[in-house]
């Protein structure tokens, strides 16, 4: 097992390995524009409503569409799948197409976002698909975090009015 850590720092989130170097920064610009430098190495996500492109270096290396409405992830190409994105407990994972764990991501505090990722990693697998996961679990978690607020109005609202 392999353990990685992605830190927010200066508008860009630094990944790291366990021996604290440097393997790449990912960099987002907008939600339909996404980069990862990893050495000489450019890898663009091109995100639209059901599907990701990743892009290196201009070629493209691999497409993942949207399975279901909780905006899980399965690649065309490297037959990988990216679950738990908005999930309550587990993280975000990367599956393969034999349903064994490769990777896993959590926020570093179950509390709070602190701007510090866990990575763990089973197999060997590529750096900008750590990148995509901590793209999808920053997405996941924001509708997470509208979805807790929504429903605390809403229980608060109805609750000042039947007391």
């Amino acid at each position: 097992m392999q353990q990685f850590t992605a830190t927010y720092k200066d508008g860009c989130f630094l990944f790291t390995n366990n021996y604290s170097e440097e393997i790449g920064t990912l960099n987002i610009t907008n939600n339909s524009k996404v980069i990862f430098y990893n050495g000489n190495e450019n890898i663009q996500f091109n995100i639209s409503k059901n599907m990701i492109e990743v892009f290196k270096n201009e070629k493209k290396i691999d497409n993942l569409e949207k399975t279901n409405s909780f905006k899980n992830l399965k690649s065309t190409i490297s037959e990988v799948k990216i679950k738990g994105i908005s999930s309550w407990k587990g993280g975000t994972q990367l599956i393969d197409n034999k349903d064994r764990t490769l990777a896993t991501l959590n926020n570093q505090s179950a509390l709070f976002d602190n701007g510090v990722y866990k990575f763990e990693t089973f197999f060997t697998i590529e750096p900008y698909q750590l990148a995509l996961m901590l793209y999808l679990h920053l997405k996941g978690s924001k509708i997470k975090t509208t979805m807790v607020i929504a429903v605390t109005f809403v229980f608060a609202t109805l609750y000042n009015i039947f007391k």
